[in-house]
C-alpha cells in the first residue's frame, strides 16, 4: 500500500439500492457526466479510463470507500485498465483484486456501460419518484457531491424524506443537508468525483 493513501475496498456482495448497473434502478437518478462515465469501461483495455469506479455510498475519500459491485459484476474486471493500475500501484491488495475479477451480482445488471448509461439517460430530463428518491438519499449520505443547475421540483421530496424499507429515517441525516428533507433546500441531479 502507498503510505498515505486509504486502500479501496473490493466490492459488495450485491450493488446498491441507486446503482446505475443494475436493471431496475429508475432512469433519471444522475447526471450526464455520471452516466458517460460507464460507456468508458466498454472500451478495448489500452483505451478505457485509468479510473476505479467506486461505489456512490461512500465519499470518495472515505475509510468506507470501495469498488462499485455494480462495476465489477458488468464487465469483465480481468480487463478492465484501471483494476490492473491500481493493483500494480498498491491502492488495492491482492485479495480485492480477486474479490473484484471474481464479483458476480446476485442482481439482475444491464450486459455494458453503454446499455447501463442509455438506460440512466433515458428519464434524465424528468426523473420519476423513485429516482428523486434515490437523489435525496444520497446527498444525506455523501459530502462530496456536485450537482447541476437543474433542480428538482419541491414535489419531488416527499415529506420526511424518502422512506428506504422500514419507514422513514430513524437516525439522523449525515453529509451537507443534516435533518429532515424541506422546503429550504432542493437537491437536484448528482455527479459524483472519480476515485
Amino acid at each position: 500500500m502507498i503510505e498515505g493513501q486509504r486502500p479501496i475496498g473490493p466490492p459488495a456482495p450485491r450493488p446498491c439500492v441507486n446503482c446505475p448497473y443494475r436493471r431496475d434502478v429508475p432512469s433519471g437518478g444522475w447526471g450526464q457526466e455520471e452516466y458517460d462515465k460507464l460507456r468508458a469501461y466498454d472500451a478495448e483495455t489500452p483505451f478505457q479510463s485509468t479510473r476505479v469506479f467506486q461505489c456512490h455510498q461512500a465519499d470518495r475519500d472515505s475509510e468506507a470507500r470501495r469498488i462499485c459491485s455494480g462495476w465489477a459484476g458488468c464487465h469483465e474486471a480481468e480487463h478492465l485498465l484501471s483494476v490492473r493500475l491500481v493493483l500494480t500501484v498498491g491502492h488495492i491488495d491482492l485479495t480485492a483484486y480477486q474479490d473484484v475479477v471474481s464479483c458476480r451480482s446476485p442482481l439482475p445488471l444491464f450486459a455494458s456501460g453503454s446499455e447501463a448509461a442509455s438506460h440512466g439517460v433515458a428519464d434524465i430530463d424528468r426523473p420519476r419518484v423513485l429516482a428523486r428518491c434515490l437523489i435525496v438519499k444520497v446527498f444525506r449520505t455523501r459530502g462530496d457531491v456536485r450537482t447541476d443547475p437543474w433542480p428538482l421540483p419541491r414535489s419531488a421530496i416527499p415529506p420526511h424524506g424518502p422512506a428506504f424499507r422500514g419507514g422513514p429515517r430513524s437516525r439522523p441525516a449525515r453529509g451537507p443537508f443534516p435533518g429532515r428533507a424541506s422546503a429550504s433546500w432542493v437537491p437536484q441531479r448528482i455527479n459524483a468525483p472519480y476515485a
